[in-house]
Formats: structure tokens, sequence, C-alpha cells
């Protein structure tokens, strides 16, 4: 019984790792496809959110009115400005 939920784990495991992977490799989004809207040397990148929405809530939280949320293909980078 032990070896059948060792094993039961370790498919799921293996099935969820090639998931991801697939999914991160469909989701990146091609050159074409990101806006390509300069940057000042000031700001700091923060990350990557799913949402214009959530990007910003962080952005908030984080630096007040100082933030920007600059679509990347099918995500948002947030930046930081530094002043």
């Amino acid at each position: 019984m032990r070896i059948r939920t060792v094993m039961g784990s370790l498919a799921l495991g293996a099935a969820l790792a090639l998931g991801t992977t697939a999914a991160t490799a469909q989701a990146a989004p091609t050159a074409s496809s990101i806006d390509e809207t300069a940057v000042a040397a000031s700001d700091v990148f923060i990350g990557y959110y799913p949402s214009s929405t959530a990007c910003h809530i962080a952005g908030t939280a984080m630096a007040g009115e100082n933030h920007t949320c600059i679509r990347k293909g099918t995500r948002y980078a947030l930046y930081i400005i530094v002043q």
C-alpha cells in the first residue's frame, strides 16, 4: 500500500513539473508581443504580475504613487521610481 502511495506521489510530482514547464513555455511573450516602452535608468524593476490591478496594488503598497506598471506581453512589470 505504501509503495502505491509513493508511486502516485512521484507520478503527480512529475506531471506537475512537466505541466509547469509547458505552461511557462507557452506563456512566455514573444519579441513581437512585448511593449517596448522605455524605462528610465533610475527605475528599479521589482517583478512581474499577472494583471494591471495586482501590479498597481503591489506598487502602491511598496512606494505609494512612485511606481509604474508596464505591460510586457501577457503580464505587467512593476518598476519603483527612485528619485
